[in-house]
């Protein structure tokens, strides 16, 4: 009797600890799919009628763990790190794993570092972090879910980044901004100067075509382009009075040194 009793004991613990094979069991089953359907992992949708079916269960049942692989891989490429398998933000998804779905033939979003040189070329070439979403959509939502994860790490909130990609986003330009609706802003210095810059551009212009830094009263029918220069040079003023009071002012010495240079008076009017 006490002979018997060892296997089944074993058998479970065999079981559990093999949870992590159910992957690799997944895998084996695309694979025996993809040789006898002509080299394609494309699984159709099944007709209701069929839905009873066995083996149309186990075709959904592939066909939904397919699914999960591309989500799983898209959040592993926007830096989830592989956790705990029963962890519910985990994203299961490890570079062996990749692996084999590239071999398999899974049509897969660039990893993580890929998409970290697409962005610090891009930074390269514009001197800016910032994509706009109908020059790269992919580059894009990278970018979108970097940032909200470092204004995460700001709030002091654990993320899925490691210490050594939170640096490297650092050191490509991403700063800690002030407070947004979400949390902390995350910027970068090269888009904010080069947004600064034009609208000082706009400001040297309006001289040149109207002799001076006199700005019309403000009245509702007043074009955009010129609402937003007074609130530009509105807000230049109010930087240099905290400058002058020696509160925090986004009024660097570069921004300084250019708008002194173009002779305004920034005495708060």
């Amino acid at each position: 009797g006490n002979e018997g009793n060892p296997a089944p004991k074993k058998s479970k613990k065999k079981y559990y600890s093999k949870k992590g094979d159910s992957w690799n069991m997944m895998y084996k089953r695309l694979a025996e799919y993809k040789e006898a359907n002509e080299g394609s992992i494309e699984i159709p949708d099944m007709p209701e009628g069929e839905k009873t079916n066995p083996d149309t269960k186990k075709l959904e049942s592939l066909q939904r763990w397919c699914t999960a692989q591309v989500s799983r891989q898209r959040r592993y490429s926007q830096g989830c790190q592989h956790q705990d398998e029963s962890s519910l933000d985990a994203c299961q998804m490890t570079e062996e794993r990749i692996e084999k779905l590239r071999e398999i033939g899974f049509p897969l979003v660039p990893s993580y570092d890929e998409m970290f040189e697409k962005l610090a070329a891009h930074k390269a070439e514009t001197g800016i972090l910032e994509v706009e979403e109908e020059d790269d959509k992919e580059l894009f939502a990278w970018t979108k879910e970097q940032k909200k994860m470092l204004s995460q790490h700001f709030e002091g909130h654990p993320v899925s980044l490691s210490d050594d990609q939170i640096q490297n986003l650092k050191s490509l330009g991403f700063e800690k901004g002030g407070r947004g609706k979400g949390g902390p802003v995350v910027f970068d210095v090269g888009s904010e100067e080069k947004k600064w810059d034009s609208m000082l551009e706009v400001l040297i212009e309006y001289k040149e075509e109207h002799g001076s830094f006199a700005l019309p009263v403000h009245d509702p029918s007043m074009p955009k382009p010129m609402k937003k220069l007074k609130f530009w040079v509105r807000t230049q003023r109010m930087e240099f009075k905290k400058l002058k009071q020696g509160t925090t002012s986004s009024l660097t010495a570069r921004r300084l040194q250019l708008l002194n240079a173009t002779g305004i008076d920034l005495a708060p009017k």
